[in-house]
């Protein structure tokens, strides 16, 4: 399970790459937040691998969402919660905004990941 807001997606997607170019037979659940849509800058690519490759499913949202139905009004948190209330089993590969990095990786432990298993990379961008 991955998570990441704003540029945070970068290592994600590096990861998610590697493993599909790497045959990784696995699910993936990739969940990307941002501000605005200009902020899900890999959408359309992200869409596709989730078209082209079964184990791979990507999630997206804005805080600004303004009625747009391809992205979730959830929280990222909360789109988390629904498709993973158990995450004991799981790696965990967490990046972007430090509080929501903290947030993520607690409701990660909380719902079963070991700490051994969730790697997080939390930066700020000005």
């Amino acid at each position: 399970m991955l998570a990441g807001s704003g540029t945070g997606l970068a290592p994600l997607y590096g990861i998610v790459r590697d493993a599909l170019q790497q045959n990784h037979r696995g699910d993936m659940h990739l969940f990307h937040s941002g501000k605005n849509i200009e902020e899900l800058y890999l959408h359309k690519k992200l869409r596709k691998l989730a078209a082209d490759y079964e184990q791979f499913y990507y999630y997206a949202r804005v805080e600004h969402n303004k009625g747009n139905e391809l992205f979730s009004a959830q929280t990222m948190e909360e789109m988390i919660a629904e498709t993973f209330p158990m995450l004991d089993n799981w790696q965990v590969y967490l990046c972007g905004n430090p509080n929501r990095v903290k947030l993520l990786r607690k409701q990660a432990f909380l719902a079963g990941a070991s700490m051994q298993q969730i790697f997080s990379d939390a930066f700020e961008t000005n």
